[in-house]
């Protein structure tokens, strides 16, 4: 796919062995930059412009994107550097990868070279852009920016579609967002990806759901990640009878209302290979065993592969409370995920945050992910 600031694969030469050579200023052609002697002549539409890079496949896993001043004075002044993603289809919008902040004073003693790195996939383009928002003296003689690792024409070429059905249950509440972190509290009632707070088993939604368990409703976030899953397939339209669900982990109320409501109900103790048949799933190993973050991070992955496109992934993660728990998320950890399942292509529920209610003992709160498998290949 071709458009404006987006060129494909191999369209430029290469610099070093290896190494993609790119337009700094590809993007906006003509503008000037912030940073003087750099750029167009032509002024731009926005103020902090330093330079942007056209939109360019990346080979799967790490990569970076080198950016080398050359001839860089500057005694103030703070360069703001982007990385976006872009899907390859219609009309997509790009997101924020991953960013960094340097002082445009270091940035000299450093000779003028910067580097900022992300996961490459395919089916998307990236692209790195340098913003300077404050107040600077800088300018430069040049700039070169260069990707270590551009994809090969031929993995691009070998992209077979999967020949899945996707879920005919679920709703489009669940939407792309622009930012990730949202500063409104989690709420019961609305779920999006979120950790238990007091507040939620104070809403008439958590007592509704406890009558419908046979549970008292006085709060115990022992039982958060249950009503929270329900409350959630409730919203997402993921309630109705005929719905296919894969539950990982093991929760008997959670397997017992659903079949009660007259869904096909499968139980595994992990996300293990197999067909990709299920409109949901419920992981609750997370929460329950523990183990290693990474060996979670695996298996939350591995699990979308059992959803068919557009089917919703629920699982419960435990969230570090208390610092220096093992086996526990910080936050970082959990938007790092995010990130990587939505550079897959895949929908992750925006996230809120507030003061977690912790496990009785444990140290760590229940956290809720909410992801939607991607409705088209992968």
């Amino acid at each position: 796919m071709s458009g404006p600031g987006r060129i494909e694969a191999g369209a430029i030469e290469a610099g070093a062995v290896g190494e993609l050579a790119l337009d700094p200023f590809g993007f906006h052609r003509g503008l000037a930059s912030r940073i003087g002697g750099l750029g167009g002549n032509v002024p731009g539409h926005d103020p902090i412009y330093a330079f942007h890079t056209p939109y360019v496949a990346a080979a799967r896993g790490p990569a970076r994107f080198r950016i080398r001043f050359q001839g860089l004075s500057a005694r103030r002044g703070v360069l703001v550097l982007r990385i976006h993603m872009l899907p390859d289809e219609p009309s997509a919008a790009a997101r924020l990868v991953n960013s960094a902040r340097i002082q445009l004073n270091r940035l000299v003693q450093n000779g003028g070279e910067a580097e900022i790195g992300f996961e490459g996939f395919r089916g998307f383009t990236f692209a790195v852009m340098g913003q300077v928002p404050d107040d600077t003296d800088a300018r430069a003689a040049c700039l070169e920016v260069t990707l270590d690792r551009p994809a090969d024409p031929a993995e691009l070429a070998d992209m077979a579609p999967e020949d899945i059905d996707g879920t005919r249950f679920g709703s489009d509440a669940l939407r792309p967002v622009a930012h990730l972190l949202s500063a409104e509290p989690p709420s019961l009632a609305a779920p999006v990806s979120q950790p238990c707070t007091a507040r939620q088993m104070r809403e008439p939604v958590w007592a509704e759901w406890c009558r419908a368990l046979r549970l008292e409703a006085s709060p115990d976030p022992a039982r958060w990640p249950t009503v929270y899953t329900l409350q959630t397939l409730r919203v997402y339209a993921m309630l109705e009878p005929g719905a296919r669900g894969l539950l990982l982990g093991g929760d008997r109320a959670l397997a017992a209302a659903l079949r009660a409501r007259g869904h096909d109900i499968a139980e595994a103790l992990a996300a293990d290979a197999g067909a990709a048949d299920a409109d949901y799933l419920c992981g609750m190993a997370g929460l329950r065993d523990g183990g290693a973050i990474g060996d979670m991070i695996t298996s939350v992955k591995a699990s979308l592969g059992r959803l068919r496109p557009g089917g919703l992934a629920i699982h419960l993660l435990p969230l570090e409370v208390e610092p220096g728990i093992d086996g526990a998320f910080r936050r970082a950890d959990l938007e790092r995920l995010a990130l990587t399942l939505i550079s897959r292509r895949h929908e992750v529920a925006r996230f809120k945050t507030g003061r977690a209610v912790a496990l009785g003992g444990t140290g760590v709160a229940p956290f809720g992910l909410m992801v939607r498998r991607a409705r088209s290949p992968l």
